[in-house]
């Protein structure tokens, strides 16, 4: 998985955030929030793929600008 490679390189941190997505209703969740704050155009479908990736790496990026 792209975002857990992207953890860090933490080989449990990366298992974790897998396992975690793997979930179905974790990831309709998150999927959830991520469109409720304009992150996320594809649909709420519990399958954590490239669209739900990069909506979560854009909401990553803009929660960790320098203000």
């Amino acid at each position: 998985m792209y975002l857990a490679a992207k953890a860090g390189g933490n080989q449990s941190a990366s298992r974790n955030l897998e396992n975690f997505y793997e979930n179905s209703g974790n990831a309709r969740k998150l999927q959830s929030h991520l469109k409720q704050l304009g992150y996320l155009d594809g649909p709420i479908d519990g399958n954590f793929g490239p669209a739900s990736q990069a909506a979560l790496q854009s909401f990553f990026a803009d929660a960790t600008k320098v203000r």
